[in-house]
């Protein structure tokens, strides 16, 4: 059973390692994009005396997806909730036993959180904005259920591994 759980961790690892680079790439893009459109707002206004409302528009649509993918990011790297500070007072199967509720406990509001945004993105399909009339809220929306999803997913390969091997490092050994 540990031998089958130990495959199964490192198999997801593996599968979830590919959206993680994908999701560095996206934020550097998306940063880039950002300092990008600012300055060119700010050059149009200040430099040439033009406003291009759909500038800051499309900004503003970019920001969440940076936000989302960033925290995701976050995730992969380990800036993820945890009780850190109580844990060298437990015995090792508590600590183990507390760090699995805690990434359940995750899992169950990232779930959540998902299906909560999901429902708003669709009421954003309603919305439209009025510098681009052909695009509605829904992207700006969508950010958040994608996000909770990448989230999901980096979590659960990070509880799957902790079951697995019993710690949160031990796959790396």
């Amino acid at each position: 059973m540990q031998l089958n759980l130990q495959r199964a961790s490192e198999w997801v690892s593996q599968s979830t390692a590919p959206l993680v680079r994908g999701i560095r790439w996206a934020v550097l893009a998306l940063l880039l994009y950002l300092i990008a459109a600012v300055n060119a707002m700010i050059v149009l206004r200040v430099v040439f005396r033009l406003s291009q409302p759909w500038i800051m528009d499309s900004a503003q649509l970019v920001a969440p997806w940076l936000a989302v993918f960033a925290a995701a990011d976050a995730f992969a790297r380990g800036a993820h909730p945890g009780m850190e500070f109580l844990l060298h007072k437990l015995s090792a199967p508590g600590q183990r036993g507390v760090r699995i509720l805690i990434q359940v406990l995750t899992l169950v509001v990232l779930g959540l959180l998902g299906v909560v945004s999901w429902n708003y993105a669709q009421m954003g399909r309603a919305i439209t904005i009025t510098s681009m009339d052909f695009l509605t809220l829904f992207p700006f929306y969508l950010s958040l259920p994608v996000g909770f999803g990448c989230m999901f997913i980096i979590s659960f390969e990070r509880t799957l591994r902790l079951v697995a091997y019993g710690g949160p490092d031990k796959s790396e050994e």
